[in-house]
């Protein structure tokens, strides 16, 4: 049934055309196939966009807007630790669900990583990475006035940790869920976590308990 209102209908094109990019790789996936699975005619479909490329955008710009909102929140958080907050930046791809429809149930972290999506990657990482360099500079300022953290170089630091938190973010989901037959891996992880103490001069035990509590919520 196709739907009448304007969002209703947009956020219809949105969910299936995810869901056909998951399932066959941005790259594979033409407008025929898209107006199909969305059941809408062409017109409708420009009504809403002018391209496939303008439903990423339109989804992308949602979930920049939500991460903002929520960085905000996390770092006018005085109940959270500065590692608390690092492990919300690592995390939070994986624990986002961009789509969840159909029986589908997708984290933006494992839409990121699967094949033939890796133009679409590219665009995140680099909105990501934007927003993450200046939110991480601003913690770390903060965490040096309270004594949580010392930074000598807030600017250079926040970069490094971008470097090392942008594999975790494709790694966690993975790492965390060990396939059949397997013990779970997450040395990749604690590579990353044991780099991050080390560039902020952060005690062990902050970062490997809050990893225990992450592969407790994952499992």
């Amino acid at each position: 049934m196709k739907r009448d209102s304007y969002h209703d209908k947009r956020q219809a094109i949105i969910d299936s055309s995810f869901l056909l990019f998951f399932k066959s790789g941005f790259c594979n996936v033409n407008l025929q196939m898209m107006l199909k699975q969305a059941d809408v005619s062409k017109g409708t479909f420009y009504h809403y966009f002018k391209s496939k490329e303008g439903v990423i955008e339109s989804c992308y710009e949602h979930v920049v807007s939500s991460f903002q909102k929520q960085i905000k929140d996390i770092l006018s958080a005085a109940d959270m630790g500065l590692a608390e907050k690092l492990i919300f930046f690592i995390h939070w791809p994986a624990s986002y669900i961009l789509l969840n429809t159909n029986g589908i149930r997708l984290s933006l972290a494992e839409f990121m990583a699967s094949s033939g999506n890796h133009e679409l990657r590219r665009v995140f990482e680099t909105r990501y990475v934007d927003i993450i360099i200046g939110s991480l500079e601003l913690l770390l300022v903060r965490a040096n006035q309270r004594g949580e953290s010392q930074v000598t170089h807030p600017e250079m630091s926040a970069k490094l940790l971008a470097m090392i938190m942008l594999p975790l973010v494709y790694e966690i989901p993975a790492l965390l869920k060990p396939a059949d037959g397997r013990e779970d891996d997450s040395s990749i992880l604690e590579a990353g976590l044991e780099c991050i103490e080390r560039t902020l001069k952060l005690e062990a035990y902050s970062m490997r308990g809050l990893l225990s509590d992450l592969q407790n919520e994952c499992a």
